[in-house]
């Protein structure tokens, strides 16, 4: 499997790219706008069709590429069925999996950071801003709640 981790040092998020090898179908991670040429790069270089952007939650901190993406290579836009964004195209909810290539992905809701938070799981995490390293997401931003975490 292909895996790529890339990093907006200004709005610290990270965005990953996965496809099952060069060439194949492929999936972005919470992609960030201002990083939207790097992905459309990083995609031709390594001979990938984007089927699928999914983006785990919505801060005011986070400006997604969603949209951009979806305007540039007509792929599915996916986030948790809890979110009212207008640019999504598939919507999904816990114990949904979703599929490109040999990549099964499966979702698992995690209420309170925010409420339409979702976390996938391919033998790896990726958790979004429920989890970091030395501590959790915050609950105080919109549509957090601590009584849901």
């Amino acid at each position: 499997m292909l895996s790529c981790q890339l990093f907006d040092s200004d709005s610290c998020t990270f965005t990953y790219l996965l496809a099952s090898s060069a060439g194949a179908e492929a999936l972005i991670i919470d992609p960030v706008v201002s990083k939207l040429d790097r992905y459309l790069t990083l995609l031709n270089e390594l001979n990938l069709h984007l089927m699928k952007v999914i983006y785990t939650h919505v801060h005011n901190d986070h400006i997604t590429a969603l949209g951009a993406l979806r305007d540039k290579t007509n792929c599915i836009t996916v986030m948790g069925k809890e979110s009212s964004v207008d640019v999504v195209s598939m919507r999904v909810e816990d114990g949904d999996k979703i599929e490109i290539d040999c990549i099964f992905l499966d979702v698992i809701y995690t209420p309170g950071i925010p409420m339409i938070h979702i976390v996938f799981l391919p033998g790896m995490v990726f958790t979004g801003d429920t989890l970091f390293i030395r501590g959790t997401g915050r609950t105080d931003f919109q549509h957090g709640s601590s009584a849901r975490a």
